[in-house]
């Protein structure tokens, strides 16, 4: 724990000092300025998390709602201007200076402004129809719904999740699953924001396990909050369920994050698909898709993930491509299936700029296999 908060404070003070060289670029011969400006950047970015870490009942005021909102627009702008800088003061070692620091300001604000539309217009139902092979005559047409990283917290509340509920219910599933990631605050101060949940129907129920966000807050709250909403919260376990003469094994395993909250929550794929019971059909969640290998290994054969946010917005996207072996979409690892939500809605900056939030509808077809 110690030494992963040592790493975090190293990045974000190399980030820091970045921020303030750019910032000095603007205007030279005043760096306790620069100072300045780079510390209230970053002070309008973090302060409201640690606010409503102290204090969930400013949850609801509105000048708390405002600073919400422009610190995720300024961590929006900041992330975008930083990364678009890097390539232009790489060059700048070996080519004659050239301020280029307004027009890429620009440049970010228009993209940022893009992001922002997109991320307010909420998530889009994408659909996927996977052949399978030898798939029992009472799966064919199962319909599976999935949400991820909803993030449900000081900008993404009642509305917002009313919109995930209505569209998700209108596919008209069998089965919904949400991978993580459920919300960003403590239970006590989100309790109404995520009340729209009771209302996800599905023919076979909500299967709900948890993500690293969870564990930065009120994990226990949250599980019980999400067995109050009607959900099937699962830790390292499964349920079976009947569907004609076949029999489904749903399981899930808990985030990494949660072996620092209890022993029982370190992810362990073998007793998440312990059981007695022959199954037709094995289906792991799971929040990060870098546990398809072991799936696919102990004997799943679909495999259901989040966390990448598929890089959430340009230019991120470019970079997280490589940071994530397996980033969104349809995969095959071995024998198993693997997808990848790319987020249900946004985490900090409210920007999707080229990566829509997204609803998964996946339904198993007979026969064939399909290349990805």
């Amino acid at each position: 724990m110690r030494s992963r908060l040592v790493r975090i404070l190293s990045v974000a003070f190399i980030l820091f000092l970045y921020t303030t060289y750019k910032v000095f670029q603007l205007m030279p011969f005043h760096l306790f300025l620069a100072i300045a400006v780079s510390g209230s950047v970053f002070f309008s970015m973090l302060a409201g998390i640690f606010l409503l870490d102290s204090n969930e009942l400013v949850f609801e005021k509105l000048w708390f709602k405002t600073f919400s909102w422009t610190s995720s627009l300024v961590m929006s702008l900041w992330a975008t201007f930083m990364i678009l800088s890097i390539p232009y003061d790489l060059f700048y070692l070996f080519i004659p200076y050239k301020d280029l620091f307004i027009p890429i300001f620009i440049i970010a604000l228009v993209l940022v402004g893009g992001g922002f539309l997109a991320a307010m217009g909420g998530p889009r139902v994408k659909k996927t129809v996977v052949p399978v092979l030898h798939l029992n005559e009472d799966l064919v047409g199962l319909k599976i719904a999935q949400l991820s990283d909803m993030h449900v917290g000081p900008t993404i509340r009642k509305n917002a999740v009313k919109k995930m509920v209505h569209l998700t219910n209108e596919t008209n599933p069998d089965f919904i699953f949400i991978t993580g990631d459920i919300a960003d605050a403590e239970v006590l101060a989100i309790a109404q924001h995520m009340e729209p949940l009771r209302s996800l129907k599905s023919k076979y129920g909500v299967f709900y396990v948890t993500g690293n966000h969870e564990y930065y807050w009120d994990a226990k709250g949250l599980i019980e909050k999400t067995r109050e909403l009607g959900f099937i919260p699962l830790i390292n376990e499964n349920k079976i369920i009947s569907i004609g003469s076949s029999k489904v094994l749903v399981a899930g395993i808990s985030d990494p994050m949660g072996s620092e909250f209890s022993p029982d929550h370190k992810p362990n794929l073998q007793k998440a698909i312990e059981s007695s019971e022959t199954t037709e059909l094995k289906i792991l969640l799971s929040h990060r898709p870098e546990f398809c290998k072991g799936a696919e290994k102990v004997g799943f054969d679909f495999q259901f993930s989040g966390h990448t946010h598929g890089g959430q917005f340009f230019p991120i996207t470019a970079i997280a491509r490589f940071v994530h072996p397996y980033f969104r979409g349809l995969y095959r690892v071995g024998k198993l299936f693997l997808y990848v939500n790319q987020g249900s809605a946004y985490w900090g900056p409210a920007n999707r700029l080229g990566v829509a939030p997204e609803i998964t509808l996946l339904t198993l077809q007979k026969n064939g296999q399909k290349k990805v």
